[in-house]
């Protein structure tokens, strides 16, 4: 399988007046979807280089962000549902990317199917 990466970057200096993200407990909606609190929110036309801001302002370096079809097989429970029209990410487990750091910062659906966005505070 093959896996988009989406960003990795490094920016400094950060905004020392937003909270930083850390990992937390992972609690999945009804649709298997969970974003962290403190994911920032933004528009989907934001570039790059505006997401990386927000994103290094709030502590997090590098991301990864997978969609479902590039983690699982169209066999997948939740690509079965997907590919008719629904939305059950319930039994979807995105796969972490490798190396040290990496925890969870949405799993979501966006015009192209669901995502599941990894942060890494480790710059």
């Amino acid at each position: 399988m093959t896996y988009q990466h989406y960003a990795d970057y490094h920016v400094a200096p950060r905004d020392a007046t937003v909270a930083q993200i850390r990992p937390l407990p992972v609690e999945r909606d009804q649709q298997g979807l969970w974003t962290h609190p403190l994911y920032p929110e933004f528009e989907e036309d934001i570039t790059t280089e505006a997401l990386a801001k927000l994103l290094a302002d709030a502590g997090i370096h590098r991301i990864h962000v997978f969609p479902m079809d590039c983690d699982v097989e169209q066999d997948h429970p939740a690509m079965q549902v997907y590919l008719a029209g629904g939305l059950d990410c319930t039994t979807w487990q995105p796969t972490t990317p490798a190396g040290d750091g990496w925890f969870l910062l949405s799993i979501h659906d966006t015009e192209d199917g669901p995502v599941a966005v990894f942060g890494n505070n480790r710059a």
